[in-house]
């Protein structure tokens, strides 16, 4: 059923039959209205000083609503004119309707103008081109399902095995990524073991799935023992960790979404190295990040002669120490604090320092 508004003859009809002492309802049936309109009608056109219902009164003060409303009002061609001008010099609709009302030139909303823009569009002209975003291609998302950022068929953080949630063997680990000073340019992939909590750093030029698998594959390859299973949390970068569980013999496992206590726990030994650095947006592209993460590893490992026991970021029975080593395409910088000996082994202390020993591999 259509809307039609209430005629002249209705409200004439109205005004009798509330005269006649009928309801409201009683009145909407004789009409064929709602009793939602009967009632509205009198608390809009009614006389409020005396509570009754003049039908020429009702219908002059409708008639005088409608010419006042916002959609019967019309800009001269002149003044589109104008707003076309500042629309060309390429200011927003807000500028415009904002600079032409402070000088008393004309008063206009900025949705007005927007609704102007768009006709134009349809229209095949070009006003729209002077917008700020009229490149950006955009779509209404409600009603839909949104799958920015999702990935299906990934593995819950549930379903990962009980030895890595209690800690028990080495092998299962935990990655992340940390940005410098650009959201977009070079960064840093963190892994920290869970059982021993150490930490290993590969630079990164861009955060992309494709840099991130490659700098993955090479950590993986130089550690002494398997690596098992490797928790991420639900960045795009790692969306494609197939392919690097078809390279190696490790398991990708997601943090549940918008559940803080499942992120990974490397933000935390990564943040130290940002501590440790001079400078803690500039580091991931450093060349001293390596030293940065091995001091770093050394800091975690000096309560190994205390009496709470082993330190906890000693791999067990380490033969070399790649993990405290940083791979890069650009740069190797060899261990330069004296507690460099700290990560290995009493049988290697002594020897060559390892990280010098797994720089011939990057």
């Amino acid at each position: 059923m259509t809307y039609r508004q209430i005629t002249f003859a209705e409200r004439y009809t109205l005004g009798l039959l509330r005269q006649g002492g009928l309801a409201p309802a009683a009145i909407a049936r004789v009409l064929g209205r709602h009793r939602s309109t009967i009632g509205r009608e009198v608390q809009r056109n009614g006389t409020p000083r005396d509570d009754c219902y003049r039908p020429q009164l009702a219908d002059w003060y409708a008639r005088g609503r409608r010419s006042r409303s916002r959609r019967n009002r019309r800009f001269t061609a002149e003044a589109w004119a104008r707003i076309q001008v500042l629309l060309r010099e390429d200011w927003s609709p807000e500028q415009v309707a904002g600079w032409l009302r402070r000088h008393q030139e004309l008063t206009i909303s900025h949705e007005t103008i927007y609704r102007y823009l768009w006709a134009d569009k349809h229209a095949g002209g070009t006003l729209y081109r002077h917008l700020r975003g009229a490149r950006k291609r955009r779509r209404k998302r409600y009603g839909r399902y949104d799958s920015r950022g999702r990935l299906a068929g990934k593995r819950p953080i549930t379903a990962r095995p009980a030895a890595a949630d209690a800690r028990a063997e080495v092998g299962h680990w935990e990655a992340d990524t940390m940005l410098g000073a650009s959201q977009a340019g070079p960064c840093v992939l963190s892994l920290v073991e869970r059982k021993t909590g150490y930490l290993v750093l590969g630079q990164l030029r861009q955060r992309t799935s494709a840099a991130v698998n490659q700098r993955a594959q090479g950590l993986i390859a130089t550690q002494p023992h398997p690596v098992r299973s490797i928790t991420v949390d639900n960045g795009t970068e790692f969306h494609e960790y197939a392919q690097l569980e078809r390279a190696t013999a490790t398991q990708f496992y997601f943090a549940t979404p918008h559940m803080p206590g499942n992120a990974a726990p490397t933000r935390t030994p990564t943040a130290s190295c940002a501590n440790i650095s001079p400078s803690a947006r500039a580091w991931p592209t450093s060349p001293n990040t390596l030293a940065i993460g091995s001091r770093r590893n050394s800091i975690a490992g000096r309560a190994s002669d205390s009496a709470i026991g082993p330190r906890r970021n000693a791999m067990p029975d380490e033969t070399h120490c790649c993990t405290s080593k940083l791979i890069s395409d650009s740069v190797v910088i060899r261990h330069p604090y004296p507690a460099k000996h700290a990560l290995l082994p009493p049988a290697s202390r002594g020897a060559t320092p390892a990280a010098a020993r797994c720089s011939d591999r990057a």
